[in-house]
């Protein structure tokens, strides 16, 4: 969706994943983290065709923890 106050659109992909076993949380944490941001790259291309710079989401992203879902 564009957002002219940020003047560049943003798109978020999420995904959770149930950590529980040392042995294997770090496949689900690479497996979560990978399938993510596919999506995420997916959905940017299929969607607005522009590819953006982390930066322009720095702010946001800091914002993160705080926001209630």
């Amino acid at each position: 969706m564009y957002d002219p106050r940020f003047h560049h659109y943003k798109l978020t992909a999420e995904a959770d994943v149930l950590l529980g076993e040392r042995a294997v949380d770090a496949k689900r944490v690479f497996w979560l983290v990978k399938t993510t941001t596919e999506a995420a790259d997916l959905l940017e291309d299929a969607l607005i065709h522009l590819e953006q710079d982390v930066e322009g989401f720095t702010e946001d992203l800091d914002r993160e923890p705080h926001v209630e879902r």
